[in-house]
């Protein structure tokens, strides 16, 4: 496991081709599906991920199957994705972006209220030119 909670895993296709990926245990099967098709260009909808002679389901967490670190992953190519499979992408691809919404949500509040406490310490600051900037003459 690496600083982030992360693991390396192996994925190998039927032709020993190995894709090194690192995902945390908590996500979901789904999100190793991700990182996959992001890496390596292998559309969510045409992988089938095979553990232990079980082929791996896109709700159950990681670490319900008990990967350990290293653990090899094998991955099945379909020629077309089924149905179900592509609205499960769909699915899960409106979830990421709003996931990346809520982030950018959460940025943008913890700005303003930055924002907000700046303003309250130049409100509370004294008036050093208190006649408009000209002086006593």
């Amino acid at each position: 496991m690496d600083g982030d909670g992360k693991i390396p895993v192996f994925v190998r296709n039927l032709t020993g081709k190995q894709y090194n990926v690192s995902v945390d245990p908590k996500d979901k099967v789904l999100m190793l599906k991700y990182v996959i098709a992001e890496k390596y260009d292998i559309k969510i909808g045409l992988q089938r991920l095979i553990y232990c002679g079980t082929e791996m389901k896109n709700d159950r967490t990681i670490e319900s199957y008990n990967l350990a670190s290293q653990t090899i992953v094998y991955l099945v190519v379909d020629d077309e994705p089924s149905a179900p499979s592509s609205l499960i992408e769909i699915v899960f691809n409106m979830e990421m972006a709003f996931k990346k919404l809520q982030k950018k949500c959460q940025r943008l509040q913890t700005e303003n209220a930055s924002l907000k406490e700046e303003l309250s310490k130049i409100k509370k600051t004294p008036d050093v030119l208190t006649d408009g900037g000209m002086g006593a003459l």
